[in-house]
């Protein structure tokens, strides 16, 4: 997408240049440095409430699992 919006740099109307520079620089902005390294960041920082869920949404979506624990091995002596 950066690449579609920099092609409109060359175009000759003052107007669309602009709107491309900015268009291409925001969509690399946000790729780069909000994508890659502020939201993980953020995530590692929040840690747990990162998955926190409101109880209204909590009562109406359904209950799954996507990992189940393994049931500890029991040893007999």
């Amino acid at each position: 997408m950066v690449s579609v919006f920099a092609v409109f740099i060359g175009t000759g109307v003052p107007s669309i240049q602009q709107i491309g520079l900015g268009t291409a620089v925001a969509i690399a902005l946000d790729a780069t440095l909000v994508r890659l390294v502020i939201v993980p960041a953020a995530m590692a920082v929040m840690g747990k409430w990162n998955w926190w869920l409101p109880r209204p949404l909590q009562r109406v979506l359904p209950h799954t699992e996507v990992e189940r624990l393994k049931p500890a091995l029991e040893t007999s002596a």
